[in-house]
């Protein structure tokens, strides 16, 4: 057994979820993040392993376990198994929750109302997307990083990606400008004509693209860029 503290500083799990995205990580590696610490024996990395060998890496078992049939497992306590217990009941409960009250866009102005009270106080270069039925329904949102909103092209992967995952049938995508700064360069325009015919190819239309700050916006609709 060796101890996660003698791993590489970058294989260890807890390092590895803050350098990447959580669905990165194995489940193996998720459960020791929860465990924390092994003992003499196994580490949590190998605890972690212990468990789905005990459930036969069957998640709805795992999902569904009491504390005391996970403190059953060599090395899981009670505070182990508890924690786990917690996790997945959190889990449970999200996804049991009743989905929100759609939101309706029928402007730039409906778009720009929904997405500023997302984001709280973003920083210039961070982007994203509404995701729309056919209707003009919001049915979901997500947000990226730019390093430069004036170069780079978002993540056309991810994004078109999302949309075809919640059978989104439009998108229309956002980024935050500095204070006083609204109006898209050529490279911007460029920029969006790239999403806007790559999207068309998979039969995903964009609607819109908003340049925000926080006392205004630009609409490409508005201003028949798109």
């Amino acid at each position: 057994m060796t101890s996660l503290k003698h791993w590489p500083k970058e294989s260890r799990p807890q390092e590895r979820l803050l350098q990447h995205r959580p669905a990165t990580l194995s489940i193996p590696e998720l459960l020791s993040i929860l465990i924390r610490t092994g003992n003499a024996q196994a580490n949590a990395v190998e605890l972690a392993m212990r468990i789905l060998d005990h459930f036969h890496h069957k998640m709805d078992n795992l999902f569904n376990a009491s504390v005391i049939e996970l403190m059953k497992i060599k090395g899981i306590g009670k505070a182990k198994a508890a924690t786990i217990a917690a996790a997945f009941e959190l889990g449970r409960r999200v996804k049991n929750a009743p989905l929100p009250e759609r939101y309706f866009i029928r402007n730039s102005q409906d778009s720009a109302d929904f997405i500023r009270p997302l984001l709280g106080h973003p920083k210039p270069g961070l982007s994203g997307a509404l995701y729309l039925v056919q209707a003009g329904w919001v049915i979901d949102a997500g947000t990226f990083i730019l390093k430069n909103p004036e170069s780079q092209l978002p993540n056309l992967k991810l994004l078109l990606q999302k949309a075809l995952e919640v059978m989104a049938v439009s998108i229309i995508t956002f980024e935050i400008y500095p204070s006083g700064h609204l109006w898209p360069t050529r490279e911007c325009q460029n920029r969006i004509t790239t999403i806007r015919q790559t999207a068309a190819k998979i039969d995903i239309k964009l609607l819109d693209h908003l340049l925000l700050n926080n006392e205004s916006h630009f609409s490409f609709a508005d201003k028949d860029l798109i």
